[in-house]
């Protein structure tokens, strides 16, 4: 065997396995995102290496970076929120 003929399917394999494991952490990123894993996995994996370099581009930010808004039934809560925290 040539040196090309082993070189190559070693390099597809490599190859693969680095689109798989992409694609798994894109599918984790999107959903820590709020975005479906299943599609961005596909996009990672179906286009890669491109796909990657899409995703870390178009990607929002985390949830968890996100101010989370507090849900209440009393009207004067945000009123008695900010005179505890003495800012009335």
């Amino acid at each position: 065997m040539t040196s090309l003929q082993t070189f190559v399917p070693q390099y597809m394999f490599a190859v693969t396995v680095l689109a798989f494991v992409n694609a798994i952490w894109a599918f984790r990123d999107a959903r820590l995102r709020g975005r479906s894993g299943v599609l961005i996995s596909l996009l990672v994996f179906g286009i890669f290496p491109l796909g990657v370099i899409v995703w870390l581009y178009l990607r929002p930010e985390l949830l968890s970076d996100r101010p989370l808004k507090k849900v209440s039934n009393d009207p004067d809560a945000e009123i008695k929120e900010q005179a505890n925290a003495g800012l009335l």
